[in-house]
């Protein structure tokens, strides 16, 4: 969800090494896609061990997506800066 909010629609979000298309990784491979996809993101590019998403330019598949048991979305009286 971190992703989510800090990339700006069409962001692109890139992550190199495990679990993507590591041998004994394919469960945590496939989550990966899953959460991805449910958060809206759309997988443009797997080389090697290489996957590139792109971020919706449409921001309404996300408050779809919360209804999915992977995604869970803040509650509106969660202090965004808390962690500071």
């Amino acid at each position: 969800m971190e992703i989510d909010r800090l990339l700006r629609p069409g962001g692109y979000f890139v992550v190199s090494g495990p679990p993507v298309q590591w041998a004994k990784e394919e469960n945590e491979w496939k989550e990966l896609q899953d959460l991805a996809k449910s958060i809206c993101f759309d997988l443009l590019s797997v080389e090697g061990n290489t996957a590139i998403w792109r971020k919706s330019l449409n921001g309404s598949c996300l408050a779809k997506a919360s209804s999915k048991p992977m995604v869970k979305l803040c509650d509106k009286e969660d202090d965004p800066n808390a962690a500071w």
